[in-house]
């Protein structure tokens, strides 16, 4: 939001007399603030994976407990919705050479994604395995889905799709593709077999 808008909410909300209306006001203040961080946030990050950038900290990481971690931060946004948030991964560590920091940030966006586009009561389900060649992570929601048309443009910088009301800036995708492409790897957006919604399969090779 433009900071005339802001600054308008702060005029009105002083001038408020009605308490419960005030605190309605410096909700919505609130809530614009931090949309407009996540996109500071998301254009920073953007900017440190351009095409000629190289990863930080490369080393040996298990994606299942960066996922686990991960997971448990975002269990209060799945449960605000009602949301079912499940990962099915195995004990044993599954072992990537990668940038932690980046892997943290693809888990963020593709699961915080998945909680923001699923409505009320749904399912958001996270997998890891692996086979003869490949790390495979499955992020599944129970959301509206993309159509076809749409699965590639998703990943492309502030996309958003007509009609859609949940709150984002656009730019989590094309984060999470600079970073499937920082490390040789591949992303694509599915129908789940078993329902409607959405999967995200990202393709790692194994070492």
């Amino acid at each position: 939001a433009p900071i005339d808008d802001r600054l308008g909410i702060v005029q009105v909300a002083l001038r408020e007399p009605d308490l419960p209306k005030k605190a309605l006001l410096l909700h919505s203040l609130i809530q614009i603030t931090n949309r407009c961080t996540r996109v500071i946030e998301q254009l920073l990050t953007l900017s440190r994976l351009e095409p000629e950038s190289t990863l930080p900290d490369m080393a040996e990481v298990d994606i299942c407990e960066s996922a686990r971690m991960l997971m448990a931060e975002l269990v209060p946004a799945a449960m605000d919705k009602d949301i079912d948030i499940e990962l099915e991964a195995p004990d044993n560590p599954i072992t990537l050479y990668a940038s932690r920091g980046a892997i943290g940030i693809l888990l963020r966006n593709l699961i915080d994604n998945a909680i923001r586009y699923t409505p009320e009561g749904g399912m958001v389900k996270v997998i890891l395995h692996t086979d003869k060649k490949h790390v495979i992570l499955q992020v599944i929601d129970s959301g509206p889905g993309v159509p076809e048309n749409l699965r590639t443009r998703i990943f492309d910088r502030f996309f958003r799709q007509l009609g859609n009301k949940a709150e984002g800036s656009g730019l989590g995708l094309s984060i999470v593709s600079q970073i499937v492409r920082l490390h040789n790897a591949k992303i694509e957006a599915l129908e789940p077999k078993a329902a409607k919604g959405l999967e995200m399969r990202v393709q790692f090779q194994l070492q």
